[in-house]
């Protein structure tokens, strides 16, 4: 950070942090830098081993990992790396929701019983695993064409286009209603499904869940982990600039035409998923 202060790193790392977490990042971050830390490799293993000895939990230790090398990501610096003792979700609770349980939210968020907004959240969610704050962020705008949901997306990943698929009771999620609101209340709108289909909601189960059931019916029906970081948004799945240049937008040809590159189809992109998707039948 040859140019900026500690204090205009924080800023620049803050607009890039989504809104959820950006608070605690920004903390974190900070307290590595007051205590010396830099983009240096054995800085952030001194630190890390600082914490392990000070007792923190391997999951708290994991999380100052991720942030701190976010940080210097967002500053466009090569993140200091470090291996980690131990493995930080070995005791961490993350459920994940199983196929039948799902299949009877699903069935149940089709009846008259549930709120439509409820509903539409949960389309949204058993399709394509967002995050509690992403669902929040969903609104009309976000369908692009009727067949095509734009999510955007937290933890500095980029947003993506989706397809949406054909089918009356989809087709009525599209058309809303999709509120401004907050993540607690996306949160809150769990509850009703879970009341619809009589089930008891666990403890520690969110939308989060719904999440982690995808990912890991997609994993076990054969898709890749390149496959899954794109569908599933995760960070490592960013479009490398080979990419990017490789598609662009038009070609300009030796008489000053341009020719319009067709957009990629995201059901074509994502053919090999939606092939094995394990809900996506149970909207039809």
């Amino acid at each position: 950070m040859p140019s900026l202060t500690h204090t205009q790193a924080l800023a620049k790392y803050a607009d890039a942090c989504g809104p959820a977490k950006r608070a605690q990042s920004v903390a974190i971050v900070k307290r590595y830098l007051d205590a010396g830390g830099t983009a240096k490799d054995a800085d952030l293993a001194r630190y890390l081993r600082g914490m392990e000895a000070g007792g923190y939990a391997p999951s708290t230790i994991g999380l100052h990992r991720r942030m701190i090398r976010a940080f210097f990501r967002a500053l466009d610096m090569r993140p200091p790396y470090a291996v980690l003792a131990v493995d930080e979700f070995a005791h961490t609770h993350r459920p994940a929701l199983g196929m039948d349980l799902v299949q009877r939210l699903i069935a149940a968020a089709r009846t008259d019983a549930v709120d439509p907004w409820a509903r539409g959240l949960l389309a949204v969610a058993t399709l394509y695993g967002p995050r509690a704050v992403e669902l929040s962020w969903v609104r009309p705008a976000s369908w692009r064409a009727p067949d095509t949901l734009f999510l955007r997306a937290a933890k500095g990943s980029d947003g993506r286009e989706l397809w949406w698929p054909a089918g009356d009771a989809l087709a009525s999620v599209r058309d809303g209603p999709w509120p401004v609101a907050t993540v607690g209340a996306v949160e809150r709108q769990m509850d009703s499904l879970w009341a619809a289909a009589e089930l008891a909601r666990p403890p520690g189960v969110s939308w989060h869940a719904l999440r982690r059931g995808l990912a890991s019916a997609l994993a076990a029906a054969g898709i890749d982990e390149a496959g899954l970081q794109a569908f599933m948004g995760w960070k490592g799945a960013k479009r490398s600039m080979a990419v990017h240049y490789a598609h662009p937008s038009a070609v300009v040809g030796a008489d000053g035409v341009e020719t319009v590159v067709p957009a990629v189809d995201p059901r074509t992109r994502d053919a090999a998923v939606w092939a094995v998707h394990p809900w996506a039948e149970a909207w039809q």
